[in-house]
C-alpha cells in the first residue's frame, strides 16, 4: 500500500472527534453551537456513511443536507472537518469575506462549493502568518474577527 492510499483512507471517515472539533474550537461562538454538536453526533452513523461513498464534494454536501438540521454551513463544516487543507466550513462570516475580498462570486455554496473551496485556498496559498502559511482556519477566524460586529452577513445557500 502506497502513501497516497494511506492518506486517502485515513480522510474518507468523519469521527465524533471532527464534530466535537468542529463545534468547540472552530465555531464555539456560533449560535446553538452545542445543539448542531448534539444533532450531528447523534446522526454520526448516516453522516459516516455518506463520507465512506467517497463521493465528489458537491455531491456529499447536497447528501449531508438532506440530513435533519444540517444545512449548508453545518454540511460544509463537516466537510472541513475531515479535509481542513482543501474544502472550508461557509459560516456567514467566511461567505461574506470572501465575497468582500472578490474572492468568489455569489453566495451559491451549495452549487460551488468545490469551486468555491478551490478558489479561497489560493488565496491562502498566497500568504504566511508569523513565518508558516496561510491556512484555510486562519481565513475562517481572520473573517469572523473582520466583521463580527458588522449589520449584513449573506447566508450560504
Amino acid at each position: 500500500m502506497n502513501w497516497m492510499s494511506v492518506i486517502a483512507k485515513t480522510y474518507m471517515t468523519i469521527t465524533k472527534t471532527n464534530i466535537e472539533d468542529l463545534f468547540d474550537e472552530l465555531w464555539p461562538g456560533m449560535l446553538y453551537a452545542h445543539g448542531h454538536k448534539l444533532n450531528c453526533l447523534t446522526q454520526l452513523n448516516s453522516i459516516q456513511n455518506y463520507f465512506k461513498k467517497n463521493l465528489y464534494h458537491n455531491i456529499l454536501l447536497k447528501n449531508l443536507c438532506s440530513l435533519e438540521g444540517i444545512g449548508i454551513t453545518i454540511g460544509t463544516g463537516l466537510i472541513w472537518s475531515v479535509y481542513p487543507d482543501i474544502r472550508v466550513p461557509f459560516d456567514k462570516y467566511t461567505l461574506t469575506f470572501a465575497l468582500q475580498k472578490k474572492i468568489i462570486s455569489s453566495d451559491k455554496v451549495s452549487e460551488r462549493y468545490v469551486l468555491y473551496s478551490e478558489s479561497i485556498k489560493r488565496f491562502c496559498d498566497e500568504y504566511t502568518i508569523d513565518e508558516r502559511p496561510y491556512t484555510i482556519k486562519d481565513f475562517v477566524r481572520e473573517a469572523w474577527v473582520e466583521l463580527e460586529d458588522s449589520e449584513f452577513l449573506a447566508e450560504p445557500k
